[in-house]
């Protein structure tokens, strides 16, 4: 696999990025304020640990085993490889516009604080959860870049983990707090891509 280090550069590229825009999470909400609510739910820690865990195992295969595990390898072009560096990077600016538009309501865990609002503009007004939409873009984009199904599939596996446990439980929380306004909102959005028809 000859030319993989500009594609390893890219993936670290970006995962540094998605990290720099998750950092705007933990300002928002406050880093102590943050850590308070994992210790309230570590049900919610242990998912993040999980995911990330796996993740991790992602990217390490990918950049110190990747010449090891040729039997994982896809036979992907580099046109298609640098395409999906777009999305990941385009599937960024999602989550900062996501995050931004949330502001005070976004958590690390799923709760709903005492001062919660529904949030229906910015990338709220045709999806219920952009920040989750953005977020598996951009690792599906970054198993593609990687051209390898056993490091991008720990990539998006680990994504795909905790929004499987965590979506449901938020938007139970969600319904159970703004009730018909939450239903209504529901009925006219999608939960990642806006509804083509109504």
């Amino acid at each position: 696999m000859q030319g993989e280090t500009p594609f390893q550069i890219a993936v670290v590229a970006l995962l540094i990025c998605m990290k720099l825009v998750r950092l705007r999470t933990w300002r928002l909400t406050g880093r102590r304020a943050a850590q308070a609510d994992m210790r309230r739910h570590p049900q919610d820690a242990l998912l993040l640990w999980v995911s990330g865990v796996t993740m991790l195992a992602g990217l390490v295969v990918y950049l110190a085993f990747v010449q090891h595990i040729a039997f994982a390898h896809v036979p992907l072009s580099p046109p298609i490889r640098w395409a999906a560096v777009a999305v990941a990077a385009a599937a960024l600016g999602l989550l900062g516009w996501a995050d931004h538009a949330l502001g005070q309501n976004l958590s690390v865990v799923a709760q709903i604080k005492s001062n919660h609002t529904l949030i229906t503009d910015g990338p709220y007004r045709w999806v219920r959860h952009p920040i989750y939409a953005a977020a598996l873009w951009h690792f599906a984009a970054l198993a593609v870049v990687t051209a390898n199904w056993l490091a991008g599939g720990l990539l998006v596996g680990g994504i795909l983990l905790l929004y499987v446990f965590r979506i449901p439980r938020e938007e139970r929380l969600l319904q159970t707090h703004f009730g018909d306004a939450y239903r209504q909102y529901a009925a006219r959005t999608g939960r990642f891509w806006p509804r083509l028809f109504k």
